[in-house]
């Protein structure tokens, strides 16, 4: 009896011990009889499930924890450990979760007698779980919505991870035979696929650098596809190296983007041939070449003679596919080696390397001749294309493209020089000529600021009265070196170079001026001014006129502006409106050159000029050349149907005169009067001519006049 007491003392203090145990553990400690009664719980446990050791001793597990009660259950069973996760609700009403590992106790028979719980607070290790989850699922619901194809390999290079959008660029059941494989270990039609990408993988690996590739692949439709794929290194929480991340992004339309880019930079939009710049690489590439191995190196400078007339009168499309057309006759005439380029407008540039002699390329320059004798059908529209070649060759003419270019050029206007529809090889002497000619540019855009121009005034007489009732204002030019210039030399050289515009408007200031200086001494004269194409286009003409007749207080009906025929049929919706503004300011329009150009009778009346000037070709022989004489009159009898005024043009002869006057022609011109003058001769001029006093070889008794006196001399 004594020694069982002691035992059950033993036992307690024991029990206190394990109980006082219980109590410093942080965890939850709990026992149940195995009918699932509470045994004993912990103060842990007591603030978990906020009830006292008292209130649950001897009393089953809520139904409301039918985890833990099942696991009992399993246990009692089983004999063996089980782990439930149960959750509970805190005293400030937060959701915590306990994950119970339950193990059976057993007497010393092995019966088991009760169920010992450890719990412990898992609710900030599931929290994070779930967050991790979540991010997870945030992270392969963008992966796999991403236009980026993602693929992860570990250290030796298998694919353990691919994203939807690269089995669709692979190929149906791609990524099944690919995933977790070496690249040793794929199949032989796949190895291509892990080709370039393995070498980037293992560069990362060695070097814990990132890398970016492109690659470009044929996709299982047989479709091109380029893409940049960039190659990152994933390391784990210790900093080991423990995966490369690839993500592919699909450049192929960039790159299809560049290589046009690329490709408009250095070709024609229009005709597809390679650009100026092209040209001048494969050339100056085929002049070295040429002089490693020696060879000519001939360069052609093609320029249309007739395609401004076929775009102004037919419109820019047809112009387009008429230069379309052109350039896939040109590419016809040449070998595989030889380049055909645009240069722009009209103007096309044909290199041909490795030549033997000028004989191959006049050869070949016959082949284009030849290829265009067929004219060139375009919406209907049957046109007759005809061209100027120019030639330079390397060594003989310059050893670079931009020489050759500027010899072949110069060629070319001499071919148009000598006709047109020809062609030409450079010379030395054309040399010369372009470096007069240039010589002569500069000596004229200085000439205007030095006031070596001047302007001369050649008389125009009534035909009926014989009074001088104005003057044609003429350009000439004093060179310090040269001398009188004739106006044919450098008026071209001016509208070529664009100097026409100032000088233009000089012209007209000077023309206004001296026309009112006139005025003021009661010469009631208006004087005439020819306006070239390029200054009426691009030179602001009437501005210039409004400010010319402003600062010399010339009335508007004084001065006469001299048109060309080929003028008013360029742009002529543009031309005619320049043409009502100078009308509206009062100011007067004649026709130059009349019947030597298109002689429209729709133009005449579009844009009601004042005067017709009669070329004088077809006065100089007018009283002995019947067709001259018909043209003249029929010119003549028209103007006087329209209301328009008539001037012949150089007049020298008095028969041509007599017969003129018995035409009805209103107004007369030319050497018979009076070559022009100077100002301040053709002062002296109309003073002797309207006084009757003797001035030249014609008088004023050639005319009906108060005044018979003859001007001998």
């Amino acid at each position: 009896m004594k020694h069982r007491k002691r035992r059950q003392d033993l036992l307690r203090q024991k029990e206190a011990e394990l109980h006082s145990l219980a109590a410093k553990i942080p965890g939850n400690i709990v026992r149940f009889d195995t009918a699932g009664r509470y045994l004993y719980i912990n103060p842990a446990h007591e603030r978990t499930i906020a009830q006292a050791f008292s209130e649950v001793i001897g009393t089953p597990v809520p139904d409301t924890r039918t985890e833990i009660k099942d696991a009992i259950a399993r246990v009692c069973e089983s004999g063996g450990l089980t782990t439930v996760r149960q959750n509970y609700v805190a005293d400030d009403g937060r959701m915590k979760v306990h994950d119970f590992t339950l193990v059976p106790e057993t007497d010393a028979h092995g019966k088991i007698v009760s169920v010992l719980g450890i719990g412990y607070d898992v609710t900030d290790i599931v929290r994070l779980q779930e967050a991790l989850a979540e991010k997870e699922k945030q992270f392969r619901t963008l992966v796999e919505n991403l236009p980026d194809n993602v693929a992860r390999h570990d250290t030796a290079c298998r694919l353990i991870y691919a994203s939807p959008s690269l089995e669709q660029v692979l190929g149906p059941g791609s990524i099944a035979r690919l995933l977790g494989k070496t690249p040793v270990e794929v199949d032989p039609e796949d190895i291509h696929l892990f080709a370039r990408s393995q070498q980037a993988i293992e560069e990362v690996i060695a070097t814990g650098e990132k890398r970016e590739i492109e690659v470009s692949y044929t996709s299982f439709t047989n479709e091109p596809f380029h893409h940049l794929i960039r190659f990152v290194p994933e390391y784990d929480t210790g900093g080991v190296l423990r995966s490369v991340l690839a993500i592919g992004t699909d450049i192929t339309r960039l790159k299809e983007a560049h290589l046009k880019i690329e490709h408009l930079a250095r070709h024609d939009s229009l005709t597809g041939l390679p650009n100026r710049l092209t040209v001048a690489e494969q050339t100056d590439r085929a002049i070295a070449f040429a002089q490693r191995h020696g060879g000519k190196v001939a360069l052609l400078f093609v320029d249309l003679d007739n395609f401004k007339a076929i775009n102004d009168t037919l419109g820019h499309a047809i112009g387009d596919m008429l230069l379309i057309e052109v350039s896939q006759r040109l590419k016809s005439c040449v070998r595989e080696i030889d380049v055909v380029g645009r240069q722009g407008g009209d103007e096309f540039v044909i290199a041909l390397p490795e030549v033997d002699d000028a004989d191959a390329v006049a050869a070949i320059v016959s082949r284009i001749f030849r290829q265009f004798d067929q004219p060139i059908i375009a919406e209907g529209h049957t046109l007759s294309v005809h061209m100027s070649i120019g030639i330079a060759l390397y060594p003989d003419d310059g050893d670079s493209c931009v020489s050759l270019m500027k010899m072949a050029d110069t060629a070319m206007y001499e071919a148009k020089r000598a006709g047109r529809n020809t062609s030409s090889f450079f010379s030395e002497q054309m040399n010369r000529a372009t470096s007069e000619h240039l010589t002569m540019q500069s000596d004229l855009k200085r000439a205007l600021a030095a006031n070596e121009l001047c302007l001369h005034y050649q008389p125009q007489v009534d035909a009926m009265t014989g009074a001088i009732t104005g003057a044609e204002a003429l350009l000439r030019w004093e060179h310090p070196g040269r001398g009188l210039i004739p106006p044919l030399q450098f008026i071209p050289l001016a509208e070529s170079s664009g100097l026409i515009i100032p000088i233009g408007k000089w012209i007209i200031e000077q023309a206004c001026r001296q026309a009112a200086s006139w005025h003021a001494r009661g010469m009631n004269l208006s004087v005439a001014v020819n306006i070239s194409a390029v200054q009426f286009k691009r030179g602001d003409l009437v501005e210039t006129v409004k400010q010319a007749l402003d600062a010399s207080d010339l009335q508007a009906r004084f001065l006469e502006l001299e048109l060309t025929e080929s003028l008013i049929m360029q742009d002529t919706d543009t031309t005619l409106d320049a043409v009502r503004e100078l009308k509206d300011l009062g100011v007067k329009l004649s026709l130059d050159d009349f019947g030597t150009g298109y002689s429209s009778l729709a133009y005449l009346k579009r844009f009601a000029v004042d005067k017709l000037k009669i070329d004088r070709c077809f006065i100089r022989d007018i009283t002995h050349d019947a067709d001259d004489a018909a043209i003249v009159q029929a010119i003549i009898q028209m103007a006087k149907t329209l209301g328009i005024a008539t001037v012949a043009e150089g007049v020298e002869d008095q028969k041509n005169l007599e017969l003129l006057k018995r035409l009805g022609c209103d107004f007369i011109q030319g050497f018979l009067f009076s070559p022009a003058l100077k100002a301040t001769d053709f002062g002296e001029f109309h003073r002797q001519y309207s006084a009757g006093q003797p001035c030249r070889a014609s008088s004023r008794a050639d005319f009906p006049s108060t005044n018979p006196r003859p001007c001998a001399g």
